[in-house]
């Protein structure tokens, strides 16, 4: 098997730029509206009200800024569930495309990703689990605008993968950590710039 193509699986549907850019060549990254959403009201900031059931990173965060957070898991969820049976089938169709413009800045290479998986007869049958989620920043704009990087444990280990028919070799042992960059605009719209997931151990 050739290691482009165990790379492919390791990381599923959310492969890095770099990663595709190797695949491929290099591709044109392009921005793109994102989906229509009812804004969001501004709310006031305040500081947290720590737990004991709280984990130590969200002390760093004021309750607004967890709010903003929690919705981008939120929208990072519901776009992979419409995602994930597009990798299932592994077919560059127009509705595919559609879904991955109006979710995703680097949508070009994401469309060009599944288009190789089609070439090279690739499915991927399950999404990664996701372990645990944590905020590795937060930075809120004006209105309602922000971005937050978000950093995921997935196991990586089941994604039920095959090539033609056959059973792909499972790209992980254990499970990774997965970076995604979630990007809410003035209009209350949501984008993804990439969902990345990474050779690094979770907890390394």
């Amino acid at each position: 098997m050739s290691s482009s193509v165990t790379g492919a699986l390791r990381a599923r549907t959310h492969l890095s730029v770099v990663v595709i850019t190797t695949l491929l060549g290099s591709a044109t990254l392009a921005g793109c509206d994102g989906s229509d959403v009812d804004p969001s009201p501004t709310a006031t900031q305040s500081s947290p009200v720590p737990t004991a059931e709280s984990p130590a990173w969200e002390r760093e965060y004021d309750d607004v800024e967890l709010e903003f957070y929690r919705e981008a898991i939120q929208r990072a969820d519901a776009y992979e569930t419409k995602a994930q049976p597009v990798w299932a089938v592994g077919k560059a169709t127009q509705a595919a495309k559609e879904l991955f413009q109006d979710n995703l800045l680097t949508w070009r290479v994401t469309w060009a990703r599944l288009n190789l998986y089609e070439k090279q007869g690739i499915q991927i049958a399950r999404a990664p689990k996701v372990l645990s989620s944590e905020a590795e920043s937060v930075k809120l704009l004006s209105g309602v605008a922000g971005e937050t990087k978000i950093l995921r444990c997935v196991d990586a280990t089941d994604l039920g993968g095959t090539i033609n028919g056959e059973p792909l070799q499972e790209g992980t042992t254990e499970p990774v950590v997965q970076q995604i960059t979630a990007i809410r605009d003035n209009a209350g719209a949501w984008l993804f710039s990439d969902f990345d997931t990474t050779d690094k151990p979770c907890g390394s």
